[in-house]
């Protein structure tokens, strides 16, 4: 009887913790690996990885975020973000460095950095925010593989310059910066 209880008690706490993994808010520190399953929000502080992984609210990550196949709806990072083969649907913003390969942004995409390189991926618009105090340092934006921007990219600090390869497409202007056109993709 004892065996019965307590196999029935290991049980019900597996598919609890698996329960709560599917569709807890997470709001915790450290590190954590989400694989191919579905949740209703991230708020994290520390290192994140995706394989697979589909998260149908926000997604806050103070840290840094490694994320292969994932398909979120908005992105907040105070940190750094890898995205392979990824896709978020809303609103992006980004403190810290980006490296989306293979990704795409159905929203605005917000980087504070000095700078973007986007290898075969396609976004909207782009603003590339101050990074520093006094915003004297030159900023850029590297389209590569052909990637796409289907809106402006605007450079808040007017520092930047635009670098798209012959592959590559911008559809629209380039404010507070200048257009390098022709850079062969690397």
């Amino acid at each position: 009887m004892n065996k019965s209880i307590l196999g029935v008690s290991t049980l019900l706490f597996i598919a609890m913790t698996s329960y709560a993994h599917g569709n807890a808010r997470h709001n915790s520190h450290g590190k954590i690996y989400y694989g191919k399953q579905t949740v209703s929000s991230i708020d994290f502080a520390g290192r994140v990885t995706m394989d697979g992984t589909t998260v149908t609210g926000d997604t806050h990550i103070a840290g840094q975020l490694v994320a292969n196949d994932a398909h979120l709806n908005t992105l907040n990072i105070d940190g750094s973000a890898k995205l392979t083969q990824s896709d978020v649907k809303g609103k992006s913003s980004i403190q810290g460095s980006l490296k989306p390969n293979h990704s795409s942004f159905g929203d605005d995409l917000s980087v504070t950095t000095d700078n973007l390189i986007l290898t075969s991926t396609q976004t909207k618009n782009i603003v590339i925010n101050q990074s520093d105090a006094r915003c004297t340092k030159n900023q850029s934006v590297s389209l590569q593989k052909s990637s796409e921007v289907n809106g402006n990219i605007t450079f808040k600090c007017d520092h930047g310059t635009v670098y798209v390869s012959k592959d590559s497409k911008l559809d629209g202007r380039v404010i507070g910066g200048n257009v390098v056109s022709s850079v062969v993709s690397s």
